[in-house]
């Protein structure tokens, strides 16, 4: 069960696994051989981080706070730059890909083309989970009335065929 409510050191360990996992980890792939099982490593890096991230997503999304989580835009400035990175990096890997799909490529090894495929798998859904985050972050200030600092109540309609 997610607790309804997150706490400031836990919004900073957030930002911190997101910016650790895109710098360190997509930044020490680019050091290591891209082997079957570099990539398997990587897919289970971020499957583990992505899984964190949207538990985050879901406890931001029930959260009463009364405070705005990100009231300078810091939060999801570093996110948004997570995402860039993140991107940059899943092209990376499609151009990989490619190459070791190529009919030329004396070397294919189809283990290493899947543990790619799965690694490409992840980072896009790292890439999804954080974007979720920034827009969980986003909504969450949002909808605070900045005058009284609560909630602002969301109207609920429902359109029905006529």
């Amino acid at each position: 069960m997610v607790s309804s409510e997150i706490t400031y050191s836990e919004l900073m360990a957030v930002r911190e696994i997101v910016t650790d996992t895109t710098a360190r980890t997509l930044g020490m792939f680019s050091v290591i051989d891209e082997t079957d099982d570099g990539f398997t490593w990587l897919a289970q890096i971020l499957r583990t981080t992505t899984d964190w991230i949207e538990k985050k997503v879901q406890q931001i999304k029930s959260c009463e706070s009364i405070s705005p989580i990100d009231p300078n835009d810091t939060f999801c400035a570093s996110l948004g730059l997570s995402q860039e990175i993140t991107s940059s990096f899943y092209q990376r890997l499609i151009r990989s890909r490619d190459k070791s799909r190529s009919p030329t490529n004396l070397e294919r090894n189809e283990d290493i083309v899947a543990a790619l495929s799965e690694a490409l798998r992840q980072v896009a859904d790292f890439h999804n989970a954080t974007s979720n985050l920034r827009s969980a972050i986003m909504d969450h200030d949002a909808d605070l009335d900045a005058a009284s600092g609560k909630r602002i109540p969301v109207l609920k309609v429902s359109l029905q065929q006529q």
